[in-house]
């Protein structure tokens, strides 16, 4: 009887061994996986710092450029007045 339990025995012990270095490849494989999400977490956390500086700087070129059109504007308006005063005082 102990001659079918050793080899049956011998055979569990070297599958518990391929299960074992499974087990920890698999382990490793998870720390890889967690440290790469971490990678891709912090890029994530970086672009919506960056989208966010983006739509600060692009309000602020809005604003400039609505104070030049206006700017722009007042110039050309008073520019016309000049020129239809001008033109009354010069026949």
């Amino acid at each position: 009887m102990i001659m079918f339990i050793l080899p049956a025995h011998r055979m569990m012990e070297g599958k518990m061994l391929e299960l074992s270095q499974l087990l920890g490849l698999f382990t490793g494989k998870l720390l890889e996986q967690q440290d790469q999400v971490e990678e891709i977490h912090e890029a994530a956390r970086g672009a919506h710092n960056n989208v966010g500086q983006a739509n600060h700087e692009l309000l602020s070129t809005l604003d400039r450029n609505s104070k030049a059109s206006q700017t722009m504007l007042t110039f050309v308006f008073v520019l016309c007045i000049a020129l239809l005063i001008l033109d009354q005082a010069i026949p």
